[in-house]
């Protein structure tokens, strides 16, 4: 069981520090390639997430196009999850058939955000004309704030869970090196106590 607990407490720790170091990572990724598109249009500064903060911009980018199609048919519709058949995009899709168009739905209605890495009106959760001329914060700040407090939330918890685990385990462990000196104890107690054992030799026969 020490040893079972005292490796639990490992992973836990390691897996607190990895979640840390990672959310970090990620939300520093996603900064400095936004950073990085705006004064180069290139996503090098991404680093292991180019391709992925590529893609998403780029999809982005169609929705973009198609709500902008939809509003110039009827300017009093303000959301493109009212758009329908009027969204049509760039590649000839519909805005709701789009790979992220859920994706980017769920996120501006979460963070009340607006574009990608840029501030922008938003395309989704508008009720009212006004609503078309406040631009929002970009989703992707938003989204990197989130990242790294959650990370950061997770790893301090596992941190926290696996240090009374590792306690635990290694107050077993003193116990179980105390246990055979216990033992002993108790056995030069019984020698001492003045006990002689009758053998054979000593067996005297009644009269």
């Amino acid at each position: 069981l020490a040893v079972f607990l005292l490796v639990l407490a490992a992973l836990l720790a390691a897996a607190g520090v990895f979640a840390y170091i990672s959310a970090s990572a990620a939300a520093d990724w996603i900064d400095a390639g936004c950073e990085g598109h705006e004064a180069t249009g290139l996503w090098k500064d991404a680093g292991r997430i180019e391709e992925k903060m590529k893609h998403v911009h780029e999809q982005y980018r169609v929705l973009e196009n198609g709500w902008t199609t939809c509003r110039s048919l009827n300017p009093l519709i303000y959301d493109l999850a009212n758009c329908g058949v009027r969204a049509q995009c760039a590649d000839g899709k519909r805005a709701d058939s789009q790979p992220l168009f859920a994706f980017f739905q769920h996120l501006q209605l979460t963070f009340a955000c607006g574009g990608f890495c840029t501030d922008q009106v938003p395309l989704f959760g508008l009720a009212s004309i006004g609503e078309t001329l406040e631009r929002r914060s970009a989703c992707a700040v938003k989204v990197a704030d989130s990242v790294e407090s959650l990370g950061h939330i997770f790893g301090g918890l596992a941190v926290a869970v696996a240090a009374p685990v590792g306690i635990i385990a290694m107050v077993l462990f003193w116990a179980v090196g105390r246990a055979p000196e216990d033992f002993d104890d108790y056995d030069d107690d019984s020698d001492d106590d003045g006990y002689e054992p009758q053998g054979p030799d000593k067996f005297v026969a009644p009269e």
